[in-house]
């Protein structure tokens, strides 16, 4: 394994950081268009990348931290955060949609499409940072070790 300097090891975090966040937010904006399947598939596919852009940015190979436990559960992960992404945003939009309706007699059913859409982005964003933020974690201690 590679051997940084407590500085260089922070601004690669930082680097690594950074990336995540901007695929989650892309992540996010999918996740909020009405397109079926859309959300799981770009899940996929930014972990996939984020995955591989982060150990480019530690200089470090798949085979190197590669421990497969840790890539099956990125994998369930995903999954996982789309089935609870939908549960959420149903309970959320509910809960948002009554206090809506507390000031309006009835939300039209464009407000509560742009709800529910709303809160499946915000959702999406903050697993998806929050797997890649793991997975800057798990190369970090790696590269540690």
């Amino acid at each position: 394994m590679y051997e940084y300097s407590e500085q260089l090891l922070n601004e690669k975090i930082e680097i690594a950081r950074e990336l995540v966040k901007k695929k989650a937010i892309k992540s996010g904006i999918a996740a909020a268009l009405p397109v079926p399947l859309l959300d799981l598939g770009t899940d996929v596919k930014y972990m996939t990348e984020i995955e591989d852009e982060i150990n480019e940015v530690f200089g470090v190979t798949k085979e190197e931290i590669e421990n497969n436990a840790d890539s099956i559960k990125t994998r369930i992960m995903i999954m996982f955060s789309s089935g609870v992404g939908d549960v959420v945003s149903k309970f959320s939009t509910k809960a948002i949609l009554k206090v809506i309706s507390k000031k309006n007699n009835k939300p039209s059913l464009a407000v509560s499409k742009i709800v529910t859409h709303s809160v499946n982005g915000a959702v999406s964003y903050f697993l998806m940072k929050k797997l890649g933020d793991n997975h800057i974690d798990f190369v970090v201690q790696q590269l540690k070790k």
